[in-house]
């Protein structure tokens, strides 16, 4: 059995070297890829909810905004009456 000479087989190895090395990156990226998708899936979720909470409280207390940290509900103003001129 003859032995690959070195010189020869280095290439080979590095090769292989440097495609391991891209196999890992492109799994991380697609791992990557769900976690992103799962978090948008949440992040919709999110808003869905948020929307749900803020017209429950606008139906109970009517247009307005609600102080976050105190919980108070401040009214908004009612619009402007337009005057129409003839």
């Amino acid at each position: 059995m003859a032995k690959v000479k070195e010189e020869m087989l280095a290439p080979v190895n590095e090769a292989h070297k440097v495609m391991q090395a891209i196999r890992v990156e492109l799994g991380s990226l697609a791992l990557a890829e769900l976690h992103k998708e799962a978090l948008l899936a949440a992040y919709k979720e999110q808003q869905q909810k948020l929307k749900e909470a803020t017209d429950a409280i606008q139906a109970e207390y009517g247009d307005g905004s609600v102080d976050l940290e105190s919980g108070e509900f401040m009214p908004g103003e009612a619009p402007a009456a337009e005057v129409v001129e003839e």
